[in-house]
């Protein structure tokens, strides 16, 4: 069976739109820590923020490849 190498512009546009969303999101999380003074909230905060670090890292990646796409 054959696999698709490429993405489709309408994938693309979604890849992007997540991407979008990922960074409101962190920034949204890093505004918050000067507010919060529970540690454990903090400490959750903190986690979620290293995780969307790393899905944007990834989704990044994957926006590199869509980028040599040819459509």
């Amino acid at each position: 069976m054959n696999q698709p190498t490429g993405f489709t512009p309408h994938e693309v546009m979604e890849l992007h739109e997540l991407i979008v969303g990922e960074i409101t999101a962190l920034q949204k999380m890093q505004a918050m820590m000067g507010v919060v003074h529970d540690c454990d909230l903090k400490g959750y905060i903190q986690n979620c923020t290293q995780t969307k670090q790393q899905r944007i890292s990834a989704f990044q990646n994957l926006m590199d490849k869509a980028q040599n796409t040819t459509f």
